[in-house]
């Protein structure tokens, strides 16, 4: 009897506190929306890749090792099904916050892609919140980098388009206002999941211990049935704090290693058709997951050294094609290419690039330029979707001239994918 009593005074205590509490307006409560998609991915490989996501992102073929009877140790192929690129989300709808005169949005989603030693981890996607005043608007949070978002390639590989469309996502503050279909807009960010490579690996913390964040600043423009648009970036490392002397034991070093990037691109749309192509040229863009990286290439009686990044051009086109507008057959062509076009200048170390970081250098060889080509078929149903796809891939391989910072003798490596993708999305 005595519970029965306490829980009473409890109940009753509670909802005299809610009738006490003033009503939300109800147009500043915002209205959830739950997305994602169950993903099965099945993949054969010609030959051993350079990869991502324990296998299911597709990089470029792995330059020849050859052992002692004169086989090549990367030439077996390989094959796996995944799901880990299954994803959920929720999209919250904007609404009206009235103080402030603006309209409040967010976004969170995940994915199973982040990986362990032994296991798959959930891991975020996207997590932002967007304030918009009407022409401008203000976006916080994690979500993808301005390079990627402002025109990317629909291809069916998770690789979204590496190592030749730039991709990543970041924790950013991003500004944009757009009037007369003309869009300007300036971001400032960080890095988390997608990092820059260095003397300790690959880290967040040479980005942080250089205190600026990377700067970006772009235009898109769209003008009837194209889009055209272009953009910029600044960064800056600091690979090392200390320097470590055999004689005089540790020092204090204050390096960086400063970089830019441009990239432009163009689309055209129509109900059946869609073209798009975009050209970038860079330095120091591993983060981005793209050919590049930097080299040390002198160093003081102390210890400290300088840096010079490596410069890469890069391009793509794709074309999207339906066979009418209600059919469920579509199609994707992809064409991508790039180049390492060294850091001109003498490196430290030896051929086999002791102190060049970044995607440049597997196996003690320098990559120099990769291209691939891809066709891909999809049926599509509501809420429905099964795609194949092939792509030709090559990679050229060669020795590191430590005088000049870049590849020489260089020699192509060829590899194909098929892959098969089966998708549910809600």
């Amino acid at each position: 009897m005595k519970k029965l009593f306490l829980t009473a005074a409890v109940v009753a205590q509670t909802a005299f506190i809610f009738a006490q509490t003033p009503a939300i307006p109800a147009d500043t409560v915002p209205r959830l929306k739950i997305y994602g998609n169950v993903r099965v991915d099945a993949y054969y490989n010609t030959r051993q890749m350079e990869e991502g996501s324990d296998g299911f992102v597709l990089l470029y073929p792995k330059p020849e090792n050859i052992d002692a009877n004169g086989n090549d140790l990367n030439g077996n192929g390989m094959a796996g099904i995944t799901a880990t690129g299954s994803r959920f989300g929720l999209d919250f709808a904007p609404f009206r916050v009235k103080k402030l005169n603006m309209n409040l949005s967010g976004r969170i989603e995940a994915d199973f892609q982040g990986f362990s030693s032994s296991a798959t981890l959930l891991r975020i996607r996207h997590a932002w919140m967007k304030m918009n005043f009407g022409k401008s608007d203000v976006l916080a949070g994690q979500t993808w980098h301005p390079f990627y978002d402002n025109c990317y390639p629909n291809v069916l590989d998770l690789n979204g388009g590496q190592p030749y469309q730039p991709f990543a996502r970041n924790p950013q503050v991003r500004y944009s206002y757009s009037t007369n279909g003309v869009k300007l807009y300036g971001a400032a960010l960080y890095q988390t999941q997608f990092t820059s490579p260095g003397p300790e690996g690959r880290s967040t913390a040479y980005q942080r211990n250089a205190k600026i964040p990377e700067l970006v600043a772009g235009v898109d423009y769209k003008i009837s049935s194209f889009t055209v648009g272009a953009a910029a970036e600044y960064k800056q490392l600091q690979p090392r704090n200390i320097a470590l002397k055999t004689v005089d034991g540790a020092i204090a070093v204050d390096e960086k290693v400063q970089s830019t990037a441009f990239n432009a691109y163009v689309q055209y749309s129509q109900k059946l058709l869609t073209l798009k192509a975009k050209a970038a040229y860079g330095q120091n863009l591993s983060d981005m997951c793209m050919l590049g990286g930097y080299a040390a290439t002198d160093s003081t009686a102390q210890g400290e050294r300088s840096y010079k990044p490596f410069d890469v051009i890069t391009g793509w086109f794709s074309a999207d094609y339906k066979l009418k507008e209600n059919s469920p057959w579509n199609f994707n062509l992809f064409a991508g290419y790039s180049k390492n076009l060294g850091c001109d200048h003498s490196v430290l170390g030896t051929s086999i690039g002791s102190f060049v970081y970044g995607n440049v250098m597997y196996g003690g060889k320098m990559l120099s330029e990769v291209w691939r080509g891809s066709a891909q078929v999809s049926y599509k149903l509501p809420n429905w979707c099964f795609s194949l796809e092939y792509s030709y891939n090559k990679a050229f391989y060669g020795t590191l001239d430590t005088t000049k910072g870049e590849a020489i003798d260089n020699k192509g490596i060829d590899g194909s994918r098929v892959l098969a993708v089966a998708m549910f999305m809600f």
